[in-house]
């Protein structure tokens, strides 16, 4: 599970670099929550995992530390702002 969302961060970092100019993929800080989920509604042993991302990232402004969201779109698009 970890591999899945590292690499979707890491994706969310590179496109957020060629998108907007950054100097490097670490002024990009994308975000993710994963959740286990252990039952079905039926109270059935299902173990699988639900995984929320931020369709954007977080950059650091160049005149003080203060971090403003930008949208990418989502990791299958084309481009910024399409799903």
């Amino acid at each position: 599970m970890g591999a899945f969302v590292e690499e979707l961060l890491r994706s969310y970092r590179w496109r957020a670099r060629r998108m907007f100019g950054l100097s490097s993929v670490e002024d990009a800080f994308p975000g993710a929550v994963t959740v286990i989920q252990r039952f079905d509604s039926a109270l059935r042993l299902n173990v699988h995992a639900h995984t929320l991302v931020l369709d954007g990232v977080w950059v650091s402004t160049s005149t003080r530390e203060r971090r403003s969201m930008v949208g990418i779109g989502n990791a299958w698009s084309g481009g910024a702002g399409t799903w």
